[in-house]
């Protein structure tokens, strides 16, 4: 059989393509070509604040996780605590509300390196769990926005109601895993058996 041969494009000049670049078919109308300076502009614009947003990010990371190693302060380490044992704010948003308080990373740290940080920071957030506890109930029992105020009439707002659930879900599931033995799921009943010989228990019905 004999091979098809390969057609061979002619080579264009840079005239040529320019001619037909700009030829009635392919050539755009005034308002295609407004529309697409409208929609670059606009592109321009969305990408300028994108990326001033990104910087804005950038900075609030670094400040927010490449804060310097610090040395274990007590006093500092004790106002830290206090804080978690007394609120139901999470460790990132109390090291943050401060720039004198170190990052997490300094603080686990700590923990690791220190007993005796190690014990106060436990105590602390078993008496953060207690915190939430109480939380939990005035969430539990807050029905201020479980209805919505229609032209149809009252309807049940779901959304609110389903945000509920999930802070009591949470605290829930925080307390069951920080207080176990106060809050958790008993899987078992604790028995005490006691063990009475053959013989000691003939001799008692005597």
């Amino acid at each position: 059989m004999k091979e098809q041969k390969k057609k061979k494009t002619k080579a264009t000049t840079t005239a040529e393509r320019e001619a037909r670049k700009n030829s009635p078919k392919k050539a755009r109308t005034e308002n295609q070509k407004k529309l697409h300076d409208e929609r670059l502009k606009a592109y321009n614009g969305v990408k300028k604040e994108f990326q001033e947003h990104m910087n804005e990010v950038a900075k609030e990371s670094k400040k927010k996780y490449l804060r310097p190693r610090v040395p274990y302060d007590k006093e500092l380490a004790e106002e830290i605590c206090y804080l978690i044992g007394n609120t139901t704010d999470s460790l990132d948003k109390i090291l943050n509300s401060d720039d004198r308080f170190p990052s997490y990373v300094t603080i686990y740290e700590w923990i690791d390196e220190l007993p005796v940080f190690s014990k106060m920071y436990s105590i602390a957030k078993q008496r953060q769990a207690h915190n939430h506890v109480d939380k939990l109930m005035k969430v539990a029992e807050d029905d201020s926005k479980d209805l919505l105020f229609t032209v149809e009439g009252e309807k049940a707002n779901t959304a609110a109601i389903a945000r509920a659930k999930l802070r009591i879900d949470t605290a829930k599931w925080i307390v069951g895993k920080v207080l176990p033995k106060v809050y958790g799921d008993k899987l078992f009943n604790e028995t005490q058996i006691t063990v009475v010989k053959h013989e000691d228990f003939l001799s008692a019905l005597e």
